[in-house]
């Protein structure tokens, strides 16, 4: 099951690299190198750097860096000795260029605490918009991996696609499912348990902008037709009724992604 997850979640950078690289700051009208949609995240961030003090800082998962770069231009001078960007795709990687980070291509699912950080270091982790890339049976396993690499009192910050409401989280699943993607969204609530389950408590939980995703930019980046899409909406839409996360237009339809950003730590 293991090394099954892992292929899962290759397979979905692979399949997406065409949007990586500089593409990425355009896609869904360039939300991820957006400092305005990034600020709720990087404000958390921040607060816990400015508290804890922690060596290093990690995005795992950090695709181009904006969020590690951001951070660490923010962030008073020797507020964190070392940045790290880890991700699966070199193509994101190479959009880094930043003197002050450290890239390395690597997997949140088996990555080594030993990459990043000396026996005696203090370090804290983040991630946005990555959990549900391992799909529904790959979260648990992500988690549980991902606290085994922490000391207790560490901080994990994550954003999270996550919906409040379970039919929502289950219909946009399903819109994952149709277009041949592993992607699972997981309700806030059944997050929440999975992190405590896994050896997190929660300390703060933030609601993020939302991601407003359009047809024409998802039937490109899943390689859909806009009438496989059309068909694929539909019969969602016969069986959810009204689905709020959901609005129809003439030329496709916008979907409308909800963030939250869960402060952790490890006990």
């Amino acid at each position: 099951m293991d090394e099954q997850q892992d292929r899962i979640s290759e397979q979905e950078v692979i399949r997406e690299k065409k949007v990586h690289g500089a593409f990425w700051s355009r896609i869904y009208g360039g939300y991820f190198q957006s400092e305005e949609y990034a600020r709720p995240l990087l404000d958390a961030a921040d607060a816990v750097i400015q508290e804890h003090q922690p060596d290093v800082v990690v995005d795992l998962g950090g695709g181009t860096g904006f969020i590690i770069k951001t951070l660490a231009k923010d962030c008073a001078e020797g507020s964190a000795r070392r940045w790290v960007d880890m991700d699966l795709s070199q193509e994101q990687l190479s959009q880094v260029a930043d003197e002050r980070i450290t890239t390395v291509c690597g997997s949140m699912l088996d990555f080594d605490r030993c990459s990043f950080v000396l026996p005696e270091e203090e370090v804290l982790y983040l991630t946005r918009s990555t959990i549900h890339y391992v799909g529904m049976a790959g979260q648990r396993r992500l988690l549980r991996h991902i606290r085994s690499q922490m000391n207790p009192g560490e901080f994990f910050i994550v954003q999270a696609a996550a919906f409040e409401n379970s039919e929502d989280a289950l219909c946009l699943s399903e819109l994952f499912e149709r277009m041949q993607t592993e992607k699972w969204l997981i309700p806030l609530d059944s997050l929440k348990n999975l992190m405590v389950e896994n050896g997190f408590v929660i300390d703060r939980i933030i609601q993020a902008p939302p991601l407003v995703m359009h047809s024409d930019e998802m039937e490109y980046r899943y390689d859909v037709s806009p009438e496989h899409m059309k068909d694929i909406v539909q019969e969602l839409l016969s069986r959810y009724e009204h689905p709020r996360f959901l609005v129809c237009h003439e030329d496709g339809f916008a979907a409308a992604l909800d963030y939250f950003i869960l402060v952790c730590r490890a006990l």
